[in-house]
């Protein structure tokens, strides 16, 4: 993992991929890293062999800290105020459970606390196995946080896909006020907030005759609002603009769950105008 200086043009060697100390995870490397908003932290994901998780470490490249593995490790996202991060893991060395919602202190990562109920309610109110939580979200305030939650309709399990839906839940960041957002039967994700209340997610068109686009709704489930569809059928939001006026996501027609093709693209939010960028990677934004 390394830093560049624009200026000076000199590249640092923060941290070097190395087996850890159990010689588990060997051929460890860095695939993605995001920087606290303060600009003092830097959180990492990390794959090795049958293994990933994710670090935290300063941004100049001391005090690093490897405090959890899971073959379902998700991402590291750092609250508004930088004082705190949550991540969606299994939190053990190989799988087999279900990936939930950690949130710890910056300044104490060890002690991370999961945050879910372990009983959750499917569409309507029905019992539901859980599944996965996915791309968790912070309001601006950094109170609450939205994310995607996979689950398992338990009515009916004799047909697999048709009883799987990924809906959009919200949770206050002391794990309380546990809620569901959206109740279609479909694939609703990657949730981003427009303001403290306010939620753009994606909706894929997964079972014939269900919505597909991007949506915008309350974080109490009031207001679900189609801002943009096309022809395609899966829409994944990444990120919201500074002024919260732009939305870039990805988009495509997937033949099959492991073989797709997805282009990147931009919608303005207020004109709901979109413009394909190509099959390009998002980097970020210019402020």
């Amino acid at each position: 993992l390394q830093s560049y200086d624009i200026a000076s043009g000199k590249t640092t060697q923060l941290k070097a991929a190395t087996r850890d100390d159990n010689n588990v995870g060997k051929n460890l490397a860095f695939v993605e890293a995001n920087f606290s908003p303060d600009g003092k932290k830097l959180g990492l994901k990390w794959y090795g062999w049958e293994i990933s998780g994710v670090a935290l470490m300063d941004s100049d490249g001391s005090n690093y800290q490897q405090f959890t593995k899971g073959v379902e490790g998700g991402d590291l996202v750092f609250s508004p105020d930088s004082k705190q991060f949550v991540i969606a893991s299994t939190r053990n060395d190989f799988g087999g459970e279900p990936a939930r919602l950690y949130v710890a202190d910056v300044a104490n990562p060890d002690n991370g606390k999961e945050i879910l109920p372990k009983e959750i309610k499917a569409a309507g109110g029905q019992p539901a196995q859980a599944k996965d939580a996915y791309t968790p979200s912070w309001s601006p305030d950094g109170k609450k946080i939205a994310f995607g939650y996979k689950y398992l309709d338990t009515g009916d399990t004799s047909n697999d896909k048709a009883n799987k839906y990924l809906g959009i839940y919200a949770i206050n960041a002391d794990g309380t006020n546990f809620h569901e957002i959206t109740s279609n039967q479909s694939f609703s994700s990657n949730p981003l907030w427009k303001d403290n209340s306010t939620i753009v997610y994606g909706l894929s068109k997964i079972y014939a005759g269900s919505k597909q686009g991007i949506f915008s709704i309350q974080d109490n489930g009031q207001n679900n609002t189609q801002i943009y569809s096309s022809s395609v059928i899966s829409y994944n939001p990444i990120s919201i603009s500074p002024e919260n006026k732009y939305v870039v996501y990805l988009s495509g027609s997937p033949q099959s769950y492991t073989d797709t093709i997805h282009d990147l693209s931009v919608l303005n939010l207020e004109t709901k105008e979109s413009r394909s960028l190509g099959t390009s990677t998002f980097i970020g934004w210019i402020k």
